[in-house]
């Protein structure tokens, strides 16, 4: 009997051991699967948002409503997301929530500007910024979720693109 009571004390003690390092394999996955998701949308939104005038004369020039359109369908799709608020120009962002609640709201921002002239052709710099509070999916660390020292661990995004049209 004594030899029972270890067994079970010793499963206890290694599933409390395992469960962070399982959480921690989660959020790595989050985090690359969103990240995925931003570099496929911008990819999207890019290639589908470009003003067909200006590029014959090389410039890249992009319609501003078309490329936060292809970019929330894009990213709504790939995460199962739908686009809950949305403040768009120069400088915007964008509020996306889960559908199926594996995410926590995620907050993407946008700053659209000018880059330098290249070889006398325009390009444009894009900034994309997101951020989300990670949703905890095991065990203990998930009724932790509700207490306020556990419920900041963030999941945060920065990325720099170029626009730039090659011939």
């Amino acid at each position: 009997m004594k030899e029972l009571s270890y067994i079970v004390l010793g499963i206890i003690f290694l599933t409390s051991l395992v469960q962070p390092f399982t959480e921690m394999a989660e959020a790595c996955r989050q985090k690359i699967v969103i990240n995925s998701a931003i570099n496929n949308s911008f990819r999207a939104a890019r290639d589908r948002s470009l003003k067909e005038e200006s590029l014959q004369e090389l410039d890249a020039e992009i319609d501003i409503e078309a490329f936060y359109d292809y970019f929330s369908e894009a990213f709504c799709n790939s995460l199962d997301l739908s686009e809950a608020s949305r403040n768009q120009g120069e400088s915007g962002s964008m509020i996306f929530d889960s559908y199926n609640d594996d995410f926590n709201e995620i907050r993407v921002e946008f700053k659209i500007s000018d880059g330098d002239y290249y070889d006398d052709k325009e390009k444009k710099q894009v900034e994309i910024y997101a951020k989300t509070n990670y949703k905890f999916k095991v065990g203990i660390l998930k009724a932790l979720e509700d207490k306020s020292k556990y419920a900041d661990y963030a999941l945060e995004f920065k990325k720099e693109y170029l626009l730039l049209v090659k011939n």
